[in-house]
Parts: structure tokens; C-alpha cells; sequence
């Protein structure tokens, strides 16, 4: 605490439905996977901008520290995770991932 008052940080705390929220949005809008607390500095977000430390057009990089397969289980009831079983071959894989992102 008193190197965040020294260097005229902040700090707020988030509760666990604000990391699934920010895992979730996390998910849906950039494709990231992340483990609920990794994904805290994204959580905090709201909170920053409701106490007016954040506003619109400020320009923020946030960590995410933990992959959302690190902990999956945790998380798999929140966050749609789609599966789809592939044989181990090369050709296979590609043609997949081709039809994914065309």
C-alpha cells in the first residue's frame, strides 16, 4: 500500500462476478482465454472509469497473466468453450483451421 500512495497509484477490488464478466467479455470481443485472476486488471476497469481515475478515450494496457486453461474447469460453466475432436494429422488441422477463418 504505501508504494501505490508513494507513486500516486490506485487500487480497487474486484469481486469474482466481475472476473467472470471480464474473462467472458474477454472471450467474446478479443479471443483471449483467460484464467478469472489474470483477467483482474480488465475487471477493474469499470470501477477505475465509475471513479472517474479512467474516462472514455484514455488509452490503458492491462495484463493478462494467466491462461483460462490453467484453470478451465473453473471457469468452463461461464465462458462457452467449443470443442471439436481432430485426428492427429497435419491435413486434417489445416483444412479446420482454414474453414475457421475464411
Amino acid at each position: 500500500m504505501n508504494i501505490i500512495r508513494e507513486s500516486g497509484g490506485v487500487a480497487v477490488a474486484v469481486d469474482d462476478d466481475d472476473l467472470i464478466e471480464s474473462v467472458q467479455n474477454l472471450s467474446k470481443f478479443a479471443g483471449i482465454f483467460a484464467e478469472a485472476t489474470g483477467a483482474s486488471s480488465v475487471a477493474s476497469l469499470k470501477k477505475l472509469e465509475d471513479k472517474g481515475i479512467l474516462k472514455r478515450g484514455d488509452t490503458v494496457v492491462c495484463l493478462i497473466t494467466g491462461s483460462g486453461f490453467k484453470d478451465s474447469y473453473t471457469i468452463e460453466e461461464y465462458v462457452e468453450i467449443p470443442a471439436k475432436e481432430l485426428e492427429a494429422d497435419l491435413e486434417e488441422v489445416e483444412y479446420f483451421l482454414k474453414q475457421k477463418l475464411t
